[in-house]
Order: structure tokens, then sequence, then C-alpha cells
């Protein structure tokens, strides 16, 4: 079945990301699991004016290095609301969350689309702040302060799990923007 021309274009767009901020983050003690990682939060990139959804992405990267600790990082991610983040970041008007590991190795990596219902805001700071608001209190972990990047040109590459769920992801976004 061929792609509609507005998945292709939301194609274009999560393919061509932009990074904005990432922060370590951890389980705090005797919670569970001693779950780290480091989450990045990326946008569409300011090439793709006029894109078809204003959203955010954070991507959460987990150390799992026993089997125990990728199912304790799986149900924790699972367990993002748009409530969650509706309550602490105006304009929120739904999410999506995709696991983008789906079998033990050494990462668990998560994917959360944050969809807005009007344009993002040109500052950015205040968002990222937010959104690591959302982490700290919906999902109970402790994060250091977000750091911006700001050479979009020196962010890292997409890793492969990342890669992989792109067409998970646009399908959730659709499915998301028609509710």
């Amino acid at each position: 079945m061929p792609k509609s021309p507005q998945s292709n274009a939301l194609l274009e767009v999560i393919q061509n990301e932009e990074m904005l901020a990432f922060f370590t983050f951890q389980q705090p003690a005797g919670v569970g699991t001693e779950l780290t990682g480091l989450a990045k939060i990326a946008r569409p990139s300011a090439d793709n004016e006029g894109s078809p959804v204003n959203y955010l992405s954070i991507t959460f990267i987990a150390d799992t290095p026993s089997e125990a600790v990728f199912h304790a990082a799986r149900a924790l991610f699972a367990k993002a609301t748009a409530a969650d983040f509706q309550r602490h970041v105006p304009g929120v008007r739904a999410i999506t969350s995709l696991p983008a590991t789906s079998f033990f190795g050494p990462h668990y990596v998560h994917q959360l689309d944050v969809i807005f219902g009007k344009t993002l805001p040109d500052d950015m700071r205040t968002l990222v702040s937010q959104l690591t608001m959302v982490v700290r209190h919906g999902l109970a972990l402790q994060t250091e302060a977000p750091q911006f990047w700001t050479d979009a040109s020196m962010a890292p590459k997409k890793t492969e799990a990342e890669k992989a769920n792109l067409g998970a992801r646009l399908k959730a976004l659709l499915e998301a923007l028609t509710r």
C-alpha cells in the first residue's frame, strides 16, 4: 500500500529531527532496580517549516546490564501518559510512547513524542525544562539539568534502534493526530 503524502512528509520530518538538549537520568536509590541512562530531546528540523505536526521527541537510552533492569526500564517508560505531560506542559495534545528496543541487550531505547496543539515556541529552553520536570515527577526519575545542544551539525546521529523505529513512530504520530 503506498504511503499518503502526509505520511511521506511526516517521515521526512522525523528523519531530519535536530537535537535540542540531553540529560542523564537515574532512579533514586532504593527504588527498584538501579536504572541509569541518557535522554535526548529533539524537534523537527528548522528546515521543515510548515511541518504537518508540532512535536518534540524524547529518546531514553537506558543502560541495561541485566534482563531484570531491561524489563524494569520497559515497564517504567510504558507508564508515561499524556496526562503527566498536560499537568506540567501547556499545550500538550497527545503523546506517543514506543519502545525502540524489543530484546534484552546492553541498552533499552524508548521514544516518546509529545504532540502540541499549537506551534512550538521560538524559545525552547522553557519547554525543554518543563519536559524534564515531567520525567522527574511523572516517571519519578532523578535528572540533571538539561544540557542544550547549540551546534546541530555536531549532534550525535540516530542510533540503529531509533532508525529502525521510524515506521512505528510515523504510524503512532498519524494515529495521535487523528484522535
